[in-house]
């Protein structure tokens, strides 16, 4: 149950770091 918790965010984090990055391309762009 934690695993799964920490895998939750882990993934979570990932994803919002993702579109931070395209975010911040974009702008660039």
């Amino acid at each position: 149950m934690i695993g799964g918790f920490v895998g939750f965010v882990h993934f979570t984090l990932y994803w919002t770091g993702g579109c931070c990055v395209m975010l911040l391309t974009q702008c660039i762009n």
